[in-house]
């Protein structure tokens, strides 16, 4: 063989070997890049499983807030109530699904005059309630005489144990309506509520702003008042009848929990809120067949940011 040759074949064999070595040191960096991939995907995962726990130990704190009789009791005004569980700074605030509007139960008026306010469009509010009502009105329909017959015979309403809305993402089955005009319409209607007309001691001062005949300075003394045992209520019954007509004392029993979880895990503060139904008593609410324990979950809606 010629040293020609041989150099040749030397040559083949080294950028073979060199082949080789590039394809192994390939698969090594994929292997590495897989492992600090999957390494990562599992540390995600356990922290928000932690978020999870941190988020429910929220609940059960504003579940026992709400359970406390007397001046100690937890407001469902959406006050701030912080709280520390397993390292992390919790913010725990409680909304009555009563300072809501209910989508199955509200008045008209009420409904024109909040969701006119809150989409600032005053055609599509109008749209909205029209599209409501009509699906109340499908839902009594639906309701077999049979049917209606037993639900009276138990001691329950027909329409509640039928509603004609079951969740508030319903809406967006109205033609026309946006995403920026769901999401504010989410933040002031329920499906969880007990009454015609909304909460004046447990609503915001964002929803109650558009109740027709109450005025600022109504406003202003309503939410100062409750901060004082009793106050709200003297204040609420010497409000305009306009408004007292479109008003409700209900409360609960179902309530919306919004918390906060803040950690150094993670990059920025979680929030998930939860609605939960409180039960009349520890043996439970007898309507919604709430047993050994003293609140039940509805709907859970994380929202990070």
């Amino acid at each position: 063989m010629s040293i020609s040759s041989h150099s040749r074949q030397s040559g083949m064999i080294l950028v073979s070997v060199l082949w080789v070595v590039a394809g192994l040191s390939l698969l090594v960096s994929t292997f590495n890049q897989s492992v600090r991939t999957n390494g990562a995907v599992t540390r995600t995962e356990l922290a928000l499983a932690q978020v999870e726990a941190m988020t429910m130990a929220g609940v059960e704190l504003a579940a026992a807030g709400l359970l406390i009789q007397g001046d100690g009791r937890w407001q469902p005004d959406g006050r701030l109530y912080t709280a520390k569980f397993s390292g992390a700074d919790l913010t725990i605030q409680i909304f009555d699904a009563n300072g809501f509007v209910d989508l199955n139960l509200a008045k008209d008026e009420l409904m024109l005059a909040v969701f006119s306010g809150v989409t600032e469009a005053p055609g599509l509010a109008s749209q909205l309630v029209g599209h409501i009502l009509r699906k109340r009105q499908e839902a009594k329909a639906n309701v077999a005489r049979t049917d209606r017959q037993a639900l009276e015979i138990r001691g329950n309403d027909p329409v509640a144990e039928r509603p004609a809305f079951r969740d508030v993402w319903e809406l967006s089955q109205v033609p026309g309506i946006n995403h920026e005009q769901l999401a504010r319409l989410r933040a002031v209607v329920t499906v969880h509520g007990r009454a015609a007309g909304i909460n004046p001691r447990t609503a915001t001062a964002g929803i109650l702003r558009f109740v027709p005949g109450l005025t600022s300075t109504d406003l202003e003394r309503l939410m100062a008042s409750r901060s004082a045992n009793g106050a709200a209520e003297r204040v609420a019954a010497d409000l305009p009848e306009a408004a007292r007509a479109l008003l409700s004392d209900q409360e609960g029993p179902a309530y919306l929990v919004k918390v906060t979880v803040r950690t150094p895990g993670l990059p920025a503060p979680f929030v998930q809120s939860v609605e939960i139904l409180i039960a009349s008593n520890l043996n439970g609410a007898k309507d919604r067949k709430i047993t050994g324990a003293p609140y039940h979950v509805l709907t859970r809606h994380p929202r990070g940011t």
